[in-house]
């Protein structure tokens, strides 16, 4: 059962990239109450935000995610 939550926590972890960047694609731009590039952000969140998405705004996509999208 452990191994069925891990790979579960591993494919989540892998979308958080995709989710970040979709959402810097549609509201990157901002708006008349929002600055450009303001949204998506770590900051004011009402839930925990979680490991992977911590080291996405830290330091980016990984290099292999980066790699393999270009």
């Amino acid at each position: 059962m452990r191994a069925k939550s891990q790979a579960a926590d591993l494919s989540a972890a892998s979308l958080v990239p995709l989710f970040i960047q979709a959402a810097e694609e549609v509201h990157g731009a901002g708006d008349v109450l929002t600055a450009p590039e303001s949204f998506p952000s770590p900051r004011n969140l009402d839930a925990p935000l979680s490991r992977a998405a911590e080291g996405y705004f830290e330091n980016g996509p990984s290099y292999l995610y980066r790699v393999a999208s270009a």
